[in-house]
């Protein structure tokens, strides 16, 4: 495995373990993503909506976990990216919410 983790010290057996659960967390990110672009696609949520941006993020950081096993520098990078818009896009939401209660 060529990620950013030191994993020389772990036997063939702990090592499939974490190779399995990197899978398994990189897949369920690709899930959340998938999932909340195909929400907004559909009219079920506003691109601009509270729980859009907390799924993308959601999925994205599941994706960059996965990604210190199994690394790809332009995964890497767009994961980085999408954690940024999608914080900002929580920011600007809850930001929002104030301000009409206020």
């Amino acid at each position: 495995m060529s990620g950013m983790l030191n994993l020389g010290a772990l036997n063939a057996s702990q090592l499939e373990i974490v190779n399995t659960s990197a899978h398994i967390v990189g897949f369920i990110g690709m899930a959340c993503v998938v999932l909340a672009f195909w929400f907004v696609v559909s009219e079920r949520w506003k691109p601009t909506s509270l729980s859009h941006n907390i799924l993308n993020g959601i999925g994205a950081v599941l994706l960059i976990l996965s990604l210190c096993v199994h690394f790809n520098l332009g995964s890497f990078v767009i994961e980085i990216f999408w954690i940024s818009i999608s914080a900002m896009g929580i920011y600007k939401n809850l930001t929002r919410r104030k301000l009409v209660a206020a």
